[in-house]
């Protein structure tokens, strides 16, 4: 797998991420490497205990040459930050499925301008997940990788990943994304070629407004489900690659208010 970029794009005027593989890297595939060393078995990492490992020569490697550690860690549904950091090398972080397929990853904190570390904010389900502490092609060295329960609440227009079968209580804030017509929270969630979701926003608060990005513009979106001021779309991807999934209030009230995300 080549190295991956980062690409901003203005979307209806309001900032979203959106990531390119430059070699077209297929979410629902496994990342793994070429070598015959690969690990076959990912190393326990106990949720909230400090990890410290060290890319070497020995380890896995991906197909553009970076070294890779593999490691499993079981949570309960929730909200989660995992962080590599590291004093030697740019850190770069995979979080992915039992079967090595891509959740999500970030090279530097977005948190903390000039880092160099890594940290990636999830909603997950319950169950087992595999992180893939990783840097640049080249870097070697010791780092450190962290686990920890995360802020619930997604505002300031973070970057939080997530997957089919998440639920997640949320509120629609004045700290949130602007959109054209109201406060905005996004999601990204990898999804491969031929894979349907149903993404459901319920409130009593806000009337809800649901629309899918991918990078060249809005794919899906929906307001009113049936007679209810519920939102619900189903989407099936004709490309594999992340989408981001924006939760909004309808009406151009700029609304807030607490709702319900349900991916399925």
């Amino acid at each position: 797998m080549q190295r991956r970029t980062r690409q901003l794009y203005r979307l209806l005027g309001f900032t979203l991420i959106a990531v390119q593989f430059s070699c077209g890297h297929d979410p629902a595939a496994p990342i793994d490497g070429g070598s015959d060393d690969c690990q076959t078995t990912a190393t326990p990492h106990v949720f909230g205990v400090n990890t410290a490992g060290a890319l070497a020569t020995t380890d896995c490697t991906l197909s553009d040459g970076s070294y890779i550690d593999y490691y499993i860690t079981t949570v309960p549904a929730g909200t989660y930050v995992f962080n590599q950091s590291s004093t030697t090398f740019d850190t770069y972080l995979f979080l992915l499925t039992p079967g090595r397929s891509l959740i999500g990853f970030d090279d530097d904190d977005p948190q903390v301008s000039g880092s160099s570390n890594s940290l990636i904010k999830a909603i997950l389900p319950a169950g087992d997940f595999v992180l893939g502490a990783n840097a640049y092609p080249g870097s070697l060295g010791a780092y450190s990788l962290t686990s920890a329960a995360g802020t619930p609440d997604v505002t300031g227009c973070e970057d939080v990943f997530v997957v089919r079968g998440t639920s997640a209580t949320q509120a629609l804030q004045t700290t949130d994304c602007q959109a054209p017509t109201s406060y905005a929270d996004n999601y990204l969630i990898a999804l491969r070629a031929g894979q349907s979701i149903t993404v459901t926003m319920s409130s009593t608060a806000v009337d809800s407004f649901l629309e899918l990005y991918y990078y060249t513009g809005r794919v899906a979106f929906n307001d009113n489900m049936g007679t209810s001021q519920d939102a619900q779309f189903t989407y099936t991807a004709s490309v594999s690659d992340l989408f981001i999934i924006s939760a909004q209030s309808a009406g151009g009230t700029q609304a807030t208010g607490a709702y319900t995300l349900t991916i399925q």
